[in-house]
């Protein structure tokens, strides 16, 4: 995934996550909310809107 804001459908479909696994995901994460997708971190808010910004994160 390339870093950007994404709706909770496109980032389901680029993490190959479920929308409520990542809903989880990032409710039980708190604070770090980091996400992965093929050992790949992901740093990922949601944001007031309703859309997520996704930033990779090799740091992690």
């Amino acid at each position: 995934m390339e870093d950007g804001t994404y709706t909770l459908e496109e980032l389901s479909e680029g993490l190959g996550w479920s929308k409520s696994a990542i809903k989880d995901a990032i409710r039980t994460a708190f604070p770090s909310r980091m996400l992965y997708r093929d050992q790949q971190p992901y740093d990922v808010l949601r944001l007031k809107d309703g859309t997520f910004k996704v930033k990779y994160n090799p740091n992690k």
